[in-house]
């Protein structure tokens, strides 16, 4: 199970989060005015999403609230049907379950800022380059082949075809 955040559950968490949000004490002053270290703040914090620039607007820390409330609400909901789901040994709707714990945690980490999403261009590196050389010139002695490669290279490279890996296992 994954350990609930502290303050998200602290009878003063309102209070928390103005005074994240104004900016106006250190979070080691924070934990220590409520009784915490400076990590269960410094988390907080980065799950309280995208609200986190200093402003006191009661609009904005409603909405972090309500932000955070939902997502650990989700996350409890999730995590108590996996349970129900393992203990019943409904092992397809346990699996369901996880999956639905799995994107809630995605989901926390790109609100944290702690997972970026990019695409990454591998067509330029020198390893595909050696890769692509080293495929022209076994294909040299087989032209209609090795036009079939180039083209499927070039459609992949314009980016307007989606690769998908094709495996044959033998036995």
């Amino acid at each position: 199970m994954p350990k609930h955040c502290t303050i998200c559950y602290h009878e003063n968490r309102e209070q928390i989060e103005r005074d994240i949000l104004e900016g106006k004490l250190s979070y080691k002053a924070i934990g220590i005015r409520y009784g915490f270290s400076t990590m269960p703040v410094q988390g907080h914090k980065k799950h309280m999403g995208a609200v986190t620039a200093p402003t006191t607007r009661v609009s904005t820390i409603s909405a972090a609230d309500s932000l955070c409330d939902q997502i650990v609400a989700l996350e409890d909901r999730a995590l108590r049907l996996l349970d129900t789901a393992e203990k019943a040994k409904h092992l397809s709707v346990a699996v369901s379950a996880i999956r639905e714990v799995r994107a809630i945690i995605e989901l926390k980490a790109k609100l944290s800022g702690d997972m970026v999403s990019k695409t990454v261009s591998v067509h330029h590196t020198p390893e595909w380059v050696r890769i692509r050389g080293a495929l022209m010139t076994a294909l040299q002695d087989y032209p209609t082949a090795r036009a079939a490669v180039v083209a499927a290279i070039k459609e992949t490279e314009s980016g307007d075809t989606e690769v998908t890996e094709r495996v044959s296992i033998s036995t």
